[in-house]
């Protein structure tokens, strides 16, 4: 599901806006996404660690955590969201071609986005800590219909790619935030697993 969750958006762009469109999409994604994973790969190695100690040892602090990386993940984030905001089209104008400013203009909607997924990827690892498995196949599952259902609609409305990209940005954007509050309710009340 989750890999589908992924893939789906340039399938049905592809499906319903042509190539062009799908191409412009995957390149925004790859320049965007690449960067991400590496940065987010790394915090949620280092996330991961310390949140499986706190939780053996002092499980109350693990909301701490969270919140402490949520900060520092946001500020890290800030300025190249901003630039990306800003900028997006000159900037792959520039390095790839006027032809690919469509892409720079797709990253520039999808930013937002791209700010809280680099935000909230590391920190999902939390739902795995806390053995609420259950809770990330219900968001990936979520995902996956209002993707899906907002992109056919999109189409349905006759509504332009920039458009459809916009709302696929909005609808991931939600999700993302609900992630949050989903990995928030999970460390309410915290208990690790004790021997017996």
């Amino acid at each position: 599901m989750n890999v589908l969750g992924l893939q789906l958006p340039t399938i049905l762009l592809a499906s319903f806006y042509g190539p062009k469109v799908a191409g412009w999409f995957m390149l925004s994604q790859r320049m965007i996404d690449g960067p991400i994973g590496l940065l987010s790969q790394a915090s949620a190695k280092v996330y991961l660690g310390e949140a499986a100690s706190i939780f053996r040892e002092k499980p109350h602090n693990l909301k701490k955590l969270f919140l402490k990386i949520v900060n520092k993940l946001s500020l890290l984030a800030l300025l190249p969201t901003l630039i990306l905001v800003l900028l997006g089209a000159q900037i792959f104008g520039l390095f790839f071609g006027a032809v690919w400013e469509e892409s720079g203009k797709y990253v520039q909607i999808m930013a937002p986005m791209f700010f809280l997924k680099f935000v909230m990827i590391p920190l999902s690892q939390t739902l795995y800590v806390l053995e609420k498995l259950g809770w990330q196949v219900f968001w990936d599952a979520m995902r996956l219909i209002l993707v899906a259902g907002g992109l056919y609609l999109t189409y349905q409305a006759k509504w332009s790619p920039l458009l459809a990209i916009l709302v696929y940005s909005v609808i991931m954007s939600v999700m993302y935030i609900m992630l949050f509050f989903i990995n928030l309710h999970a460390l309410a009340v915290p208990k690790a697993k004790t021997g017996g």
